[in-house]
């Protein structure tokens, strides 16, 4: 029938129109993104995060906002009740637990281990989300994009990215990433940046 064929083409064109298209840089460009990038200390980002251990796995919302050094990190299941709240401001770290309790830590990825058995990668994240790093062995793919990061305990995988709008230009952050680590796997998908101070 022409009349579904076209209508076929057209819904075709429409998908292709829709897709952002994934940018080709160097590896220079990329290192001349690298500074843009490590200069963003106020953000924050709107998620969801997969968590697949030995004994269990789950879904979860994730809501993350950094401010320099302080971030607070919300997790939530995906009714929107609250798994746990963790906040960094100065050198205090608290959590609050799904029943309201609070707990204080100097290290927050044991504090979170000890309360739910999970292994998340605190110290490292605000860093790695980014698309940054860090310290840690990296290679980039064809595209000239961080194609993944590896330090003694954790293997990033970055699955996609995105454009984002700055000041600075635009930047091109990561959407969607693999994490793998002591007995627990990661994935992380980015649904909003929110990149305003």
């Amino acid at each position: 029938m022409p009349i579904f064929r076209y209508v076929l083409l057209a819904l075709s064109l429409l998908l292709v129109a829709c897709q952002q298209p994934v940018p080709h840089y160097s590896a220079q460009q990329w290192e001349a993104q690298r500074p843009k990038v490590e200069a963003l200390t106020q953000w924050s980002l709107n998620g969801k995060l997969a968590i697949v251990t030995a004994q269990k796995k789950g879904s979860l919302r994730l809501f993350w906002q950094q401010n320099g050094d302080d971030y607070r990190l919300n997790l939530s299941t995906v009714l929107g009740t609250r798994v746990l709240e963790l906040s960094r401001q100065g050198n205090r770290i608290r959590l609050i637990d799904e029943d309201g309790k609070e707990h204080v830590s100097n290290d927050p990825a044991l504090l979170i281990y000890r309360l739910t058995g999970w292994l998340l990668p605190i110290d490292e994240l605000p860093t790695w989300i980014k698309g940054l790093p860090g310290a840690a062995q990296y290679g980039l793919s064809q595209n000239g994009q961080l194609a993944w990061v590896q330090d003694n305990q954790w293997q990033l995988s970055y699955q996609e990215f995105a454009s984002q709008a700055t000041g600075q230009g635009e930047l091109w952050l990561p959407t969607r990433l693999d994490l793998k680590g002591p007995d627990s796997r990661l994935k992380l998908l980015i649904n909003q940046w929110n990149l305003q101070p």
